[in-house]
């Protein structure tokens, strides 16, 4: 398949995983959001571990420099502790609904910001008409839920609205962060199972850290094992999310990937009226309505460099190294890029 379609294609079973998730997350918002985060992140961790033995095993493997390394750990950090656990917290307090808009707008106006200023991938007049409409939309889903606060929160919200959907638009930059991380390392020199391996783990480490702090033992001995079930049920589908989503960094722009992400917010949408009973308003409406376009609309861009195997206009070929790298996973060979595809 051409990379391009295999990229988008990847884009859309990643969409497809995180809304899994996204449902059985916000079944979960009576428990801890950080063990919820922590245990989310085992599945990811175990078969990232798994593939990282196995290239160690053949003699595959290619261990980053610790500058890269470090990197990826702090950014990681930052990603699970703000991200995932902001995410969770966020949900169970203005519900499904709210906060998968609010992160998928916030994500793509931060990844397009940082993927032109760090990955040199430009920004069309179509995409910036796709972030007047994401800024519309978080404006439209802010103020629909400042004007209905009764609306907005759930049952089981103690926090005020606006920090509630600040920390939604919170997590949604700390995802950012990640993904542009994420498509310059594995585009580079970075293994892809190296990268997944080093997030998940210092997820787990940092989040279950955290959640001990704040909860103590015995109110985490006390969550239910039907809890536990579903948590590691979302990782599994986190798990095929974070995967398909990192081979679809290695293979399209920043902002194709988050284009196809649309379906996120009307999935969302529906699954919190539908399945959770959360209001439907008109600035739900309008505001998943302008999150979808925006998301939609947003340029492809210019499809990367090298990503033909047989195309004879570009000198800088994939090495052997790579090739193997992309066998590790079982991909095809065909959509491997070379070591600096974006960086002038």
């Amino acid at each position: 398949m051409e990379p391009f379609l295999l990229g988008t294609a990847l884009s859309g079973v990643s969409s497809l995983g995180y809304s899994c998730a996204n449902i059985c997350l916000r079944w979960l918002t009576h428990c801890d959001p950080l063990l919820v985060s922590c245990i989310k992140a085992v599945p990811t961790m175990l078969v990232a571990t798994a593939l990282v033995i196995m290239s160690t095993t053949r003699g595959t493997i290619r261990w980053p420099r610790m500058p890269a390394f470090l990197g990826l750990a702090c950014v990681g950090m930052t990603a699970q502790l703000g991200g995932n656990g902001l995410f969770q917290w966020a949900m169970g307090e203005v519900g499904l609904a709210l906060t998968v808009p609010l992160c998928a707008g916030t994500m793509i106006i931060a990844a397009t910001i940082l993927g032109r200023v760090w990955l040199g991938e430009g920004v069309t007049m179509r995409s910036a008409a796709a972030l007047s409409l994401l800024i519309s939309a978080i404006a439209v889903l802010s103020f629909g839920a400042e004007r209905h606060p009764q609306i907005a929160e759930l049952a089981t919200a103690d926090a005020p609205i606006t920090i509630a959907l600040a920390a939604a638009c919170l997590c949604g930059i700390a995802y950012a962060v990640l993904n542009v991380t994420i498509r310059r390392l594995v585009t580079g020199s970075m293994q892809m199972p190296v990268v997944l391996a080093t997030v998940s783990s210092i997820g787990v480490i940092s989040l279950g850290l955290a959640s001990i702090y704040r909860a103590g033992w015995e109110s985490l001995a006390a969550t239910e094992l039907t809890d536990i079930g579903v948590m590691f049920i979302a990782g599994t589908f986190n798990a095929v999310g974070f995967f398909t989503l990192t081979r679809a960094l290695q293979l399209v722009s920043i902002v194709q990937v988050n284009a196809v992400s649309a379906s996120q917010s009307a999935l969302a949408a529906l699954a919190g009226v539908a399945l959770f009973g959360e209001s439907l308003t008109a600035s739900l409406i309008v505001g998943v309505t302008l999150t979808i376009i925006g998301l939609s609309i947003v340029d492809r861009g210019k499809k990367l460099p090298g990503a033909h195997p047989g195309d004879s206009t570009t000198s800088d070929a994939p090495s052997a190294d790579d090739d193997t790298a992309a066998a590790q996973v079982q991909l095809p060979a065909a959509a491997v890029l070379p070591r600096e595809p974006t960086i002038r």
